[in-house]
């Protein structure tokens, strides 16, 4: 006889959580949120550098390219006193929070015993600023899986204990953890995977336009085989964490000859989205000059998931309702991913448009051909007839017992919304942090 019981969980309630909702969304104040952040970005506030806090902002610089600040590093070594300035000049001058400190405080803390003066620093900084409005997480060393401190090897424990300690000075920041662009199976047995203890939220990173340039030193990968990666590192946290991906930006070699176009960047965001990210980070800044090819397939991807319908379906709770398209094959594959919220359903689509060969020295990959592909999407476990808005493009097209058709080029994203009689999808429970 199987053995039952009931439990009663309440909700966190402070004054500004950043929260992991039970369906592993990310969520600010109840409101669910999807972090679009430059990588890094330092606290100077400059139009001048990609790797400035103002060439970011939302009105001033000439463009908008991300609605949250990422790996931010302070200036210098900061004080706490000098990060808690930081963070308010980047609320003040953009509006948004920011990750921090991002080893910029290491400095002061890198002495002996290991990792006893690191443990120190990280409980004095987090129960500092546990009630500091301006700080959206934790993020305290980049790719720690093989970084040292000291001549010390920080392994997937220690990280993993910086967690517990900040949680035990902190209720109301997440801590994000960055590990290096690896192959799923090079990482299997490390620890670096296995979530609920290592970080609240967890990042990769996988550049395959990258990878096709000649002398980046990477193994040539392609877009079709990053995903798997992107899909085998959700199974193996059994999707019990909240994952960011970094998106290709400029090389940190080669320049702009190795970085993707801006179709190439919005396209990779979308599939990583598609496969499950509940937050994109652009690798730009400081690497090297953007194009501005580039910086428009940001700012798109951008204004397309935070439009306010797309955002509810992106923060939406599970659903019952699953989505197939008919396009699969190697070189002519459209992905697709199904959202609920209330009776509106929200249908993804992306051409996943890959590299078949290589175009020489310091070049990209040539791509497939340019085929318009006419593709069929069905949801199961729907039933609406009539038509889909399709978001952003002033069309619908029609929907038959919840099956729709469209064409889409090289890059294309299409998303779709109908309403549907469907049952929605159960209220999530918001989940503590620690």
């Amino acid at each position: 006889m199987n053995a039952s019981w009931t439990e009663t969980i309440a909700a966190w309630n402070s004054t500004f959580p950043v929260e992991i909702d039970g369906y592993n969304n990310l969520s600010v104040n109840g409101s669910g949120i999807f972090p679009v952040m430059p990588f890094y970005v330092n606290t100077a506030s400059s139009c001048s550098s990609q790797g400035n806090v103002g060439f970011w902002n939302m009105s001033g610089c000439g463009g908008a390219y991300a609605n949250y600040f990422g790996w931010v590093t302070p200036e210098g070594s900061p004080s706490i006193s000098q990060l808690e300035t930081d963070l308010a000049a980047i609320k003040s001058g953009v509006g948004v929070t920011a990750l921090a400190p991002d080893g910029a405080m290491w400095a002061g803390y890198s002495g002996s015993p290991f990792p006893t003066a690191q443990n120190a620093g990280i409980t004095e900084y987090a129960a500092a600023l546990a009630s500091n409005t301006n700080l959206f997480g934790w993020t305290w060393m980049d790719e720690p899986d093989g970084q040292t401190i000291n001549g010390n090897t920080v392994t997937a424990a220690i990280v993993a204990n910086w967690t517990a300690l900040t949680h035990a000075s902190d209720p109301n920041h997440l801590v994000w953890v960055n590990t290096t662009a690896a192959w799923p199976a090079q990482k299997l047995g490390t620890g670096w995977f296995y979530p609920t203890a290592l970080a609240d939220v967890l990042s990769e990173d996988q550049y395959p336009f990258w990878t096709w340039c000649s002398g980046s030193g990477q193994t040539t990968i392609t877009v079709a085989t990053w995903l798997t990666y992107v899909d085998q590192f959700q199974r193996l946290n059994y999707h019990l964490v909240p994952y960011n991906f970094d998106i290709e930006g400029t090389a940190i070699s080669g320049g702009t000859a190795c970085a993707a176009t801006g179709p190439q960047t919005r396209m990779e965001a979308w599939l990583a989205t598609i496969h499950g990210a509940k937050s994109i980070s652009w690798f730009s800044g400081e690497m090297g000059t953007t194009s501005a090819s580039q910086l428009s397939g940001e700012a798109a991807f951008l204004a397309l998931s935070q439009t306010p319908s797309v955002l509810a379906a992106l923060t939406s709770p599970a659903t019952s309702l699953t989505v197939t398209s008919n396009q699969t094959a190697v070189g002519t594959r459209v992905d697709a991913m199904v959202k609920q919220a209330g009776s509106t359903v929200t249908v993804f689509g992306q051409r996943l448009t890959d590299c078949v060969s290589s175009a020489g020295s310091n070049a990209h990959c040539n791509m497939e051909t340019d085929t318009a592909l006419s593709t069929t999407f069905t949801v199961n476990g729907c039933s609406a007839t009539g038509t889909a808005t399709v978001v952003g493009e002033s069309r619908t097209v029609p929907v038959n017992s919840c099956q729709l058709t469209d064409t889409f080029n090289a890059y294309d994203t299409h998303v779709y919304q109908f309403t549907t009689n469907a049952n929605p999808p159960p209220t999530g429970l918001t989940t503590v942090v620690h």
